[in-house]
């Protein structure tokens, strides 16, 4: 057979032809799908000489002739058979099912559905692809991505035109997406607005109708039936009258009816205001009342007027020791027990004095007990005692010499009369602190006698060991650089050792670095204590002395002093203090009674105070009272007489022929009738020469004395009887409608002498 050495290249082709037909099946290329296996052996009715025969006698053959040949063969066989039925093309390789329009036998032909469930014919091929051929092909597992088969990709799709989505939405991309159109409608109860379906019952954007935004104050908006309502508020607001037209209209942190929350109404409570502050009930106290017992359910239950354990404020309770209290508008009063004196005038620590046991007030407020040296005065029984001050003892028993015997340093008496220090061998014995010692080194000293802390005390700046031990700095002194220095004035003096007697001390009122220190007169009893002696007016002066000091107004208004300190009781005296001590009050004392201005000269010197006030001018004048009848402590005159007395200051004094110093006339300047007065201390009748000091300059009627303050038996005030219509004959009153009657110009109305002393 000479074709046997050409078939073997040429199975792959041949395989393919049917034994009647001859037609060439290619394997599809848009299926995806594996080509099925060719059988290269005769079917079940191939009969085996119908197959191509193989010559293998000629093996010289070429194959590219061979090739030729068995092409044309099939060609003519390809020719020769047409398929007009199904059953034309069983068992034909090419396939089961006969395309009638070009006579071949295929897989399938699109005209009809072949292909098993899940594939799709492909009309160039003939053959099933793996795929929908329609939308039946979707249903079920085959339709896991959707019900609708694309015909371009014969895949399963949600959709492929609008009409396959449900009302609201649209066929894009094979997928349903919300929107709308004037074709496609919205579901019930739904709008189309801006190409979406909105529920115009609910939608913020689209509120009842398209583009109806909702915009709620202080809040997320929200749409309840097409009407705007409030969502959620924005904190810390809320919509506490339910009206969403002003939105959350209430802050809960500052609304008393909606405190931290709509309906959280502060309650109310009794003699109270309420608010609220950040989102907390706040309450406060009406005037008068307070919250003592800090329970919210009875309010301000303390009426602090009158409450004697909450007197003028909780806790402040009225209870004065030594004494029987009552609350009375809020301010509490005293009535002192037996043995006890409110001295210090202060009824806040009550009766503060053991009249029974003090120096400076013994037996009665005012009294002080004398002193004597090295002790302070003492009290028992309400009556005066002795009572050495630490550090001073009475060894010899003898209490006018007081205590004589410093037992801080007296080897005698070291620490205690008799006790007497033994020699130390190699050293000097000493005293010092109280205690038998040897001397230390420069600047320190054991003055504890503890060898634990060795030299533990710095005489330098030690008080109590000022330059050596047990040397402590008298009263109103400090110790600077191992020395004494004296305080700046009495009241300081007093604050450091209240206890101590009046009598003469050192002050430096400007410090070290200013002028010298000089010795004052302090006043430690009257009205607390503390008051520096600023100067004395004498009615009385010693034979040969100046009857006159008083009577210029650089006397008051200058620095210049005159006079001696230890005679400030029987002449005319003017300290340093004038013009170098400052202070607020002002005490005014004679031989007979005394009285003070509180808060008077605003803490200034009374020099400054005197130059400094607008009506101390020669070429003004005025009768004005600045003070008067109010704010002074006053001893041995009535208060009937109190309220008469004042201060104020003059300046030019006109005695005129024709006018003067009188209301609605202006003053003139005669000469020999001006006199300059410095300042008085009460009402009626020219006050000014019953004040401190005046200039007669020619009025020789006057008397030749400064001072005219009333004694005792002739101190008196009237009301009623006084005007300021000079030339009706009436004089003017002070502010409590008081004026002093008396003789101006007799000395014997007339107190021996006045002293003015500052705190």
């Amino acid at each position: 057979m000479r074709f046997t050495t050409i078939l073997v290249p040429l199975v792959p082709l041949l395989v393919a032809c049917s034994d009647s037909a001859g037609v060439v099946q290619n394997p599809p290329t848009d299926s995806g799908m594996d080509a099925a296996p060719l059988d290269s052996s005769p079917g079940p009715d191939r009969a085996p000489e119908d197959s191509v025969r193989m010559d293998t006698t000629a093996p010289d053959t070429a194959p590219q002739d061979t090739a030729v040949a068995v092409d044309s063969a099939a060609d003519t066989a390809e020719a020769a058979f047409r398929c007009g039925a199904d059953g034309d093309c069983a068992g034909n390789p090419g396939g089961a099912v006969c395309d009638t329009a070009t006579g071949r036998c295929v897989g399938c032909v699109t005209t009809r559905d072949t292909c098993p469930a899940g594939q799709y014919c492909v009309a160039s091929s003939g053959t099933c692809a793996p795929g929908c051929a329609d939308d039946r092909g979707c249903a079920g597992d085959a339709g896991a991505r959707g019900a609708r088969c694309d015909p371009m990709t014969h895949g399963c799709v949600e959709c492929v035109a609008d009409e396959h989505c449900p009302a609201g939405r649209l066929c894009v991309g094979s997928v349903c997406v919300a929107g709308c159109t004037a074709a496609r409608a919205c579901p019930s109860g739904q709008s189309c607005c801006g190409g979406a379906c909105v529920d115009p019952l609910a939608n913020t954007a689209h509120c009842g109708r398209c583009d109806n935004r909702c915009m709620v104050p202080n809040a997320t908006p929200a749409c309840m039936n097409g009407t705007c309502a409030v969502g959620m508020c924005a904190a810390p607001f809320g919509d506490c009258d339910a009206m969403a037209a002003n939105g959350c209209e209430t802050d809960t942190r500052a609304s008393a009816a909606h405190c931290g929350g709509c309906g959280m109404a502060c309650a109310a409570r009794s003699n109270a205001a309420t608010s609220c502050a950040g989102g907390a009930c706040a309450y406060a106290c009406a005037t008068g009342f307070a919250d003592c017992d800090t329970m919210p359910a009875n309010g301000c239950e303390a009426d602090t007027r009158s409450s004697a354990a909450h007197c003028g404020g909780c806790g402040r309770a009225c209870m004065p020791p030594n004494a029987t209290g009552a609350c009375v508008d809020g301010a509490c009063t005293a009535r002192c027990d037996a043995g006890f004196g409110d001295c210090d005038r202060n009824v806040t620590n009550g009766c503060e004095t053991d009249t029974r046991a003090s120096a400076s007030h013994c037996g009665m407020c005012g009294v002080a007990c004398p002193s004597r040296p090295n002790a302070l005065p003492a009290c028992a029984a309400g009556r005066c005692a002795l009572l050495c001050v630490a550090g001073f003892a009475d060894c010899n028993g003898d209490e006018v010499d007081g205590c004589e015997v410093d037992t801080r340093t007296a080897a005698a008496h070291c620490g205690g009369c008799g006790r007497s220090c033994a020699a130390v061998p190699g050293a000097t014995a000493t005293c010092v602190g109280s205690v038998c010692g040897s001397v230390c080194d420069a600047g320190l000293a054991d003055c504890d006698m503890m060898a634990a802390n060795g030299c533990e005390t710095d005489t330098r700046t030690s008080a109590a060991h000022c330059g050596r031990c047990g040397v402590a700095c008298a009263a109103g002194s400090a110790c600077t650089a191992g020395a004494c220095a004296p305080l700046a004035s009495c009241a300081a003096i007093h604050r450091r050792l209240p206890a101590l007697p009046s009598g003469e001390y050192t002050i430096d009122p400007d410090g070290a670095e200013g002028a010298a220190p000089f010795a004052v007169f302090c006043e430690m009893a009257i009205d607390g204590g503390g008051w520096t002696l600023l100067g004395t007016a004498h009615n009385f002066p010693p034979a040969g002395a100046p009857a006159r000091r008083w009577d210029t107004e650089a006397a008051l208004a200058g620095p210049g002093t005159f006079g001696a300190l230890s005679a400030r009781t029987t002449d005319n005296f003017k300290s340093p203090a004038w013009a170098a001590v400052a202070g607020a009050d002002l005490l005014v004392l004679t031989n007979e009674y005394h009285f003070g201005f509180r808060g008077l000269l605003g803490d200034r010197a009374f020099q400054a105070f005197v130059s400094r006030h607008p009506e101390w001018t020669r070429d003004a004048c005025s009768t004005t009272w600045i003070r008067s009848g109010v704010d002074f402590a006053s001893e041995g005159i009535t208060a009937d007489t109190r309220r008469s007395l004042g201060f104020s200051l003059r300046g030019l004094d006109v005695n005129g022929a024709t006018n003067g110093c009188f209301p609605g006339i202006a003053p003139t300047r005669e000469a020999g009738t001006n006199e300059n007065s410095a300042f008085g201390f009460s009402a009626g009748p020219s006050w000014w020469v019953w004040g401190w000091g005046n200039t007669p300059l020619g009025q020789s009627d006057w008397r030749p004395y400064d001072l005219s303050l009333f004694n005792l038996a002739t101190l008196n005030s009237q009301a009623g009887a006084c005007t300021s219509d000079y030339p009706a004959g009436r004089w003017p009153c002070n502010t409590l409608g008081r004026w002093m009657n008396g003789n101006a110009y007799d000395r014997s109305d007339k107190v021996r002498y006045g002293q003015l002393y500052v705190r």
